[in-house]
């Protein structure tokens, strides 16, 4: 699990007169760091990384002048993008249900992944004051 460092979990509702309401999830990131970066797989074409590994265990190298990881079953580059920001509906929906959240602006407290999914997302149920909500 990763702990907070100021990314929050923003809740809306949309409920049109008459409708079922529609939940929308977003997680805001104050800038990717190691402990949130996306990483994705590597598109040079003729990249050596995926033979050049020199053994089973090297799962870290540098070709073409970007850092690679072995990241699941492929030669991933790092990018400057929040892995929260992908695809957090699940993990926050099953938050928003557990805690009983309203709509609003929460700290998220830590996350996990799971296979390169978000599995896990904490928020601090209490939502963020105006002054705190950046």
């Amino acid at each position: 699990m990763n702990s907070y460092d100021g990314h929050v979990l923003v809740v809306k509702v949309d409920a049109p007169y008459g409708e079922i309401p529609e939940w929308d999830f977003t997680v805001e990131c104050p800038g990717a760091t190691d402990q949130c970066r996306s990483w994705e797989e590597c598109g040079v074409s003729e990249c050596s990384a995926y033979g050049g590994a020199d053994s089973l265990y090297d799962n870290e190298m540098t070709e073409h002048g970007q850092e690679h990881r072995y990241i699941g079953d492929a030669w991933m580059v790092r990018t400057d993008r929040c892995h929260l920001n992908f695809d957090p509906s699940e993990a926050a929906e099953e938050a928003v249900v557990r805690l009983k959240l309203g709509p609003g602006r929460y700290a998220v407290t830590s996350w996990d992944f799971h296979d390169g999914v978000l599995a896990a997302l904490e928020v601090d149920p209490r939502p963020l004051a105006p002054r705190e909500a950046a």
